[in-house]
């Protein structure tokens, strides 16, 4: 049965849709999104919108459509969403039987309102029986992703030509809703069945004044949030001084006469990450390119980051800063008795590495300076995908009350492109100079003017001696 477009409806009395409601309720797509500020009307266009799904034409040939209305708290549901469908929305002569205890409604026409939670794990199983014609989440920032995929599956009501999961909600950073309905927007990479429509709270003009004005005495990042829809403002946010805007640049090429080197964070389970760097005449650092992938070993990973390392045919000599605890002589070799550390794997596969500083808090600190100086001194180029989803995703743990000393740490969930940009930051700053200085590996191999040392024999001789069994070839 082929997919219909939604009729016009004649049944909303004096209330005028506004723009962004009308796109959402009439859009013809499987699975649309309304996300924006609070106040913008989107619990009433998420109700209408299930008026007009239950209403149409197509539905007076005995077709029967069944919805179900969703949010996660009970007291939610039935105090905002199912207030505004009974008391808003729905006529009352429309409806032919409603059943509070049960919480569902039937209209005159054979179309049934199933309104439920889905708080915990028993509620959300109960869900896997429905056989629906739509799905309507309110506050679906509160649902996660495996709930969504197993509403989508629900969508099996074989006489309904237009089948489809409807959401409204507010931005609530990179989360799922994010990467599936507004990052194909910001890269051009449009998915056919899924659309999204943006509000902020002054789009509603049934608001009144002195409710706007006293939104506008809130702080700042509930402002940015909650009023104008910013999905990069969030609750623990790390780096808020990243603007895409302002910080993301094209892809170009870098003048010879500018300083490279590398960063690296290395997985087994989770990803390794290399950032590729270059420092112009300015001491503005530019991201220029990523080397980011999920599993593999060692010998993999160093042929994969030096065959990024190729100017003009040759694979270049760039110092590679990395995680300290790479260094740690831990594991044994198969070749060698003594002592073998993940770094003296790479070196194995001719990838040296220097130790970068590993103060989270201080390495923190000086990619914020770095993001929020006038002009800024990071730059990250377009190319660099993972590290920029990982920027705008990076945050604090929750402070419990029980936490010596309440020091704050970022969340380790998606942060190896975090670690590695770190380690970068702290290789060229004035505190991992005078750190570094004490690295047996660095002392005497620079001119002690310039920074990076130059990428000399003796420092290439120094940086290879501190390497188990390292062999004794090209970098």
């Amino acid at each position: 049965m082929g997919r219909r477009r939604l009729q016009p409806f004649d049944g909303l009395g004096k209330r005028e849709l506004l723009e962004h409601q009308r796109q959402f309720i009439y859009d013809p797509r499987r699975y649309v999104a309304l996300v924006g500020g609070v106040g913008g009307g989107k619990t009433w266009a998420l109700c209408m919108q299930a008026l007009v799904l239950g209403t149409q034409p197509f539905l007076s040939s005995g077709q029967r459509n069944q919805i179900l209305v969703l949010r996660k708290f009970y007291p939610e549901l039935r105090d905002t969403t199912m207030q505004v469908w009974y008391e808003e929305v729905c006529p009352p002569d429309w409806i032919a039987q409603r059943n509070d205890a049960e919480n569902f409604c039937v209209l005159k026409n054979g179309t049934r309102y199933i309104f439920r939670s889905f708080e915990g794990a028993n509620e959300i199983s109960k869900l896997t029986s429905y056989n629906l014609g739509a799905f309507l989440v309110d506050q679906a920032e509160e649902m996660d992703e495996d709930t969504f995929n197993m509403l989508c599956t629900r969508l099996r009501r074989r006489d309904i030509p237009l089948r489809t999961g409807r959401l409204v909600a507010n931005t609530n950073g990179h989360d799922w809703l994010y990467r599936r309905f507004k990052l194909p927007y910001i890269t051009g990479k449009l998915v056919p069945d899924y659309g999204l429509f943006e509000c902020t709270t002054r789009d509603n003009k049934y608001l009144t004044q002195d409710y706007l004005d006293d939104l506008e005495k809130l702080p700042e990042l509930w402002r940015k949030r909650y009023v104008y829809g910013s999905w990069d403002a969030f609750a623990g946010q790390i780096y808020g001084e990243f603007r895409r805007e302002v910080h993301v640049e094209p892809a170009r090429s870098i003048p010879s006469n500018w300083v490279r080197f590398r960063s690296l964070d290395h997985g087994v389970v989770n990803p390794t990450c290399c950032l590729f760097w270059a420092v112009d005449e300015a001491g503005s650092y530019h991201l220029v390119d990523e080397y980011y992938q999920g599993g593999g070993i060692v010998r993999d990973h160093a042929a994969a980051i030096k065959q990024c390392s190729v100017v003009d045919g040759a694979v270049q000599n760039w110092l590679t800063y990395a995680d300290p605890s790479m260094f740690a002589r831990s594991l044994q070799s198969d070749s060698i008795s003594e002592a073998w550390s993940i770094a003296d794997e790479y070196a194995k596969h001719g990838l040296y590495l220097i130790r970068s500083n590993n103060d989270v808090q201080v390495g923190i600190d000086s990619v914020r300076e770095c993001l929020s100086a006038s002009p800024p001194r990071l730059y990250i180029s377009e190319r660099c995908t993972n590290l920029l989803e990982e920027i705008t995703t990076y945050q604090w743990k929750d402070i419990r009350p029980n936490m010596v000393g309440g020091r704050e740490r970022p969340r380790k969930v998606n942060d190896h492109a975090m670690d590695a940009l770190r380690y970068g930051i702290m290789s060229m700053s004035p505190a991992a100079k005078k750190i570094l200085a004490y690295d047996p590996v660095m002392v005497g191999a620079g001119d002690g003017k310039t920074w990076p040392p130059p990428f000399t024999e003796k420092l290439e001789l120094a940086i290879r001696s501190s390497y188990a069994g390292a062999e004794r070839t090209s970098f």
